[in-house]
């Protein structure tokens, strides 16, 4: 499937190309009131992504769930269910896993470690 804003741009390469508008999105199969759409959403999201990103920057092991509280607080009110899809594109590239240096030791870095015979780590209670 074709997203709307490629079905966009591949009419206005045909009215670059002399076609007139209406002719252009009979061609693609577009409806022309498409063309002057703009979503909201973007616009009303973004003070709420920069609380989230510098949230997630700020605690970096935070999850959207507990992230979602913090928002609550500033005062950007969200959804449960719209936070978990704008988290799962959006959240994931701004806080990077801690890394560890030689000698550190992390959770993280032993969650997934091995020794240099090539056996697991093992984590126990």
């Amino acid at each position: 499937m074709v997203s709307s804003q490629a079905r966009r741009d591949q009419v206005a390469l045909a009215m670059e190309r002399g076609h007139s508008q209406r002719q252009a999105c009979e061609l693609i199969g577009l409806p022309r009131s498409i063309l002057k759409y703009r979503s909201l959403r973007v616009e009303c999201d973004t003070p709420a992504l920069d609380a989230m990103r510098r949230i997630a920057a700020t605690y970096p092991r935070y999850g959207y769930r507990r992230v979602r509280i913090f928002l609550h607080r500033e005062g950007h009110a969200m959804s449960p269910e719209r936070l978990s899809a704008v988290a799962q594109r959006r959240l994931a590239t701004a806080a990077a896993a801690p890394t560890a240096t030689r000698g550190d030791i992390t959770t993280t870095s032993l969650a997934g470690d091995r020794a240099q015979s090539g056996l697991g780590t093992r984590l126990r209670p």
